[in-house]
């Protein structure tokens, strides 16, 4: 027997009450307007998660040696956040690591072990995989963070963890939205990178006593390759578009950059309160 679970989000489903053991049993999703249909999770009476596979709005799987439930999961069509910061409206962040790897990715998933719905639990994630050892991160889509409140004076997505990589790879992805406020230091990533690629940000706000848009205090030794940021607003006492400061202490001074663009940005250097 095949059983249905109340749908997470808003929509309904369409699927056979009954399948014999070995049948291919296809499931349609019918979401509602402003909804899509991020995937159904189907689980046997012992417990066991059935693989399944999805293709627009419908999804199959092999019927087991048992009954199962089936979860059907909706999200909305845009990125939204709640009154703490989180994701809300049935999206999440992704983590998948390996090798000393790790890529983020921000979407309709149905929710697993590494998917979370706020940047925090995020960046715990992947400084628990990765730590401060030589490691990449990559984006494996574009992140939509929330971007800046001017009313409220504060980032949509509060309390934003910078990430500690040795190599960060946009992997051709756009980031809309960054924002990161504090008394000290503000960026995307954290020190020690020695490569950025492949990445734009879009309508970033970094403030802070040292603030740049990739990163506060970076080694002044990085390879800069692709990597533009446009619409951006970076301001605090020492500021830069890229990052707010250089350290030459251990590398010295011997960046490269190649196809780096910053347009329609105001970097203000100025002493700042976050």
């Amino acid at each position: 027997a095949i059983a249905t679970a109340s749908s997470v989000g808003n929509g309904s489903v369409e699927i056979a009450e009954n399948a014999k053991p070995g049948d291919v049993v296809s499931l349609t999703a019918n979401p509602q307007d402003g909804n899509v249909f991020s995937g159904v999770r189907v689980v046997d009476e012992n417990g066991n998660v059935v693989e399944t596979t999805k293709d627009g709005n419908t999804a199959t799987f092999v019927m087991p040696f048992a009954e199962v439930t089936v979860t059907p999961y909706f999200a909305g069509s845009t990125v939204s956040y709640d009154n703490a910061g989180c994701l809300d409206n049935g999206m999440y962040f992704r983590v998948e690591c390996s090798s000393q790897t790790c890529t983020i990715s921000q979407g309709a998933f149905v929710p697993g072990d590494d998917d979370y719905r706020c940047w925090s639990e995020l960046a715990a994630k992947v400084e628990e995989e990765l730590g401060r050892s030589w490691s990449t991160i990559m984006l494996g889509s574009d992140l939509y963070l929330g971007g800046y409140d001017s009313g409220s004076d504060a980032c949509v997505l509060p309390n934003f963890s910078a990430l500690y990589t040795r190599s960060f790879d946009g992997n051709n992805h756009t980031v809309y939205g960054f924002c990161h406020i504090t008394a000290d230091s503000s960026g995307f990533l954290q020190a020690d990178v020695n490569s950025i690629s492949s990445v734009a940000f879009v309508d970033a706000y970094v403030r802070g006593d040292s603030a740049g848009v990739l990163g506060a205090s970076l080694n002044g030794e990085i390879t800069w390759n692709d990597v533009s940021i446009d619409s951006a607003t970076i301001i605090g006492n020492t500021v830069g578009a890229l990052a707010g400061h250089l350290d030459a202490t251990t590398y010295g001074y011997s960046s490269t950059l190649s196809n780096v663009t910053i347009t329609n940005s105001a970097v203000i250097a100025t002493e700042v309160a976050a």
